[in-house]
């Protein structure tokens, strides 16, 4: 099941790659959404102050599955990490409006949660 933060995380990412996705793809086939995803949550957990050493580890295990699994060259990392920085701005001027407190406390835990499972799975997705 999927928390309040993920789904709203999700549809600001899927607005977002809708407006801004690289070669005219449709965005679910962009094969650089999951790693801005993954790279949102890493700036959200960031900018919460919850990015654990656990998170960071996370992170790189899962941006190795990815970059591997999906052959994202560096212009495929470089949009999506611009693509996670318009959702950051986007949840920022959103979120902020209710205070940083609130935005960290759900979407923020739920990050550093979703990067701290990776490496229970080794960088495989799990459940959200």
């Amino acid at each position: 099941m999927q928390g309040r933060g993920t789904a709203i995380r999700l549809a600001a990412l899927g607005l977002l790659l809708g407006a801004f996705h690289p070669g005219g793809t449709e965005a679910a086939e962009w094969k650089g959404s999951s790693f801005v995803a993954l790279d949102y949550d890493r700036r959200l957990a960031g900018y919460c102050g919850l990015l654990t050493e656990a998170a960071q580890r996370g992170f790189a295990i899962r941006s190795g599955v990815l970059r591997s699994s999906q052959n994202l060259a560096p212009d495929d990392l470089d949009r999506a990490r611009v693509h996670a920085i318009l959702a950051m701005d986007h949840g920022w001027t959103n979120y902020n409006k209710a205070g940083k407190r609130s935005w960290c406390a759900g979407a923020g835990r739920e990050a550093a949660a979703n990067l701290e499972g990776y490496l229970a799975t080794g960088g495989a997705e799990g459940p959200r």
